[in-house]
């Protein structure tokens, strides 16, 4: 499937995509071929964690973050470490999850959580932005919207120091990969938040820094407490500590690449 055409082997079908396709394919499919599922439910294995160890990984992150969304919230997940760490996620109840995964662009959820915030405004739904620090500074100015807006958005952005994902793939050398380190969590100020000719405008809640999950566990508790408010969870996160399922698909990869080479040998 593709954006304007589905392909079979070397068929082309010009503007027929998989909305259209998978309702008459699977209304014709032969019922001796459609069986119910009878697995179990998946299950999320348990972090393995260093109790000693009280920085925030993602391998504890994803585990503690569903226990601060309520259900029938929005969650949106950009591009990189966080959209591979929520896939594995465990999703209270009448979750919708939003991403942009097609182009593998960064910058889509900032403005993205604007417009779900503001279309899920009149059923009372939350919203929740997990960001990198790197896709934050090409959107950032959308918190100002924010704020005028009167939203209560939650945003999560994951501070590891620069482009994480691309550090994995290309090496931590790559300078490239390395950005300008900015106050995030001052994002509510520097977009004039307590000015008086801004009002009205949002109600600010949290705005800080957490280092630790005794810091991070706190901070979420306020805003599960504020839910009239917008809050911003700066989340300090090691720069090459990685979702489990992004090193793994990256191993893969090389993995699959490496064959190839040597196939053409």
């Amino acid at each position: 499937f593709h954006t304007y055409h589905t392909k079979v082997f070397y068929a082309i079908y010009d503007k027929v995509d998989m909305r259209q396709l998978l309702p008459d394919l699977t209304e014709k499919w032969p019922a001796e071929l459609i069986r119910p599922y009878n697995g179990k439910p998946f299950e999320i294995p348990q972090p393995v964690l260093n109790d000693k160890n009280n920085e925030i990984v993602h391998e504890y992150f994803w585990h503690k973050l569903p226990d601060f969304i309520p259900e029938n919230s929005i969650i949106l997940a950009e591009t990189g470490t966080s959209e591979f760490g929520i896939f594995n996620m465990r999703a209270p109840r009448g979750v919708t999850f939003l991403t942009q995964i097609l182009w593998g662009s960064i910058g889509y959820t900032v403005g993205a959580a604007l417009g779900a915030s503001l279309a899920g405004k009149s059923d009372n739904r939350r919203v929740f932005v997990l960001v990198g620090d790197g896709s934050f500074q090409l959107v950032c100015q959308e918190v100002s919207s924010m704020l005028r807006f009167q939203t209560n958005i939650v945003l999560i952005l994951l501070n590891n120091d620069g482009y994480t994902i691309e550090k994995l793939i290309h090496g931590p050398e790559r300078a490239y990969n390395n950005i300008q380190m900015w106050r995030y969590h001052k994002s509510f100020e520097y977009f004039g938040d307590g000015l008086k000719q801004n009002c009205p405008q949002s109600i600010t809640g949290f705005a800080g820094q957490v280092k630790t999950r005794d810091e991070f566990e706190k901070a979420m508790q306020q805003v599960v407490n504020e839910t009239d408010k917008i809050h911003f969870v700066e989340v300090i996160i090691p720069s090459m500590d990685a979702p489990k399922s992004l090193v793994v698909t990256i191993e893969g990869t090389r993995e699959y690449k490496r064959r190839e080479r040597e196939g053409q040998e």
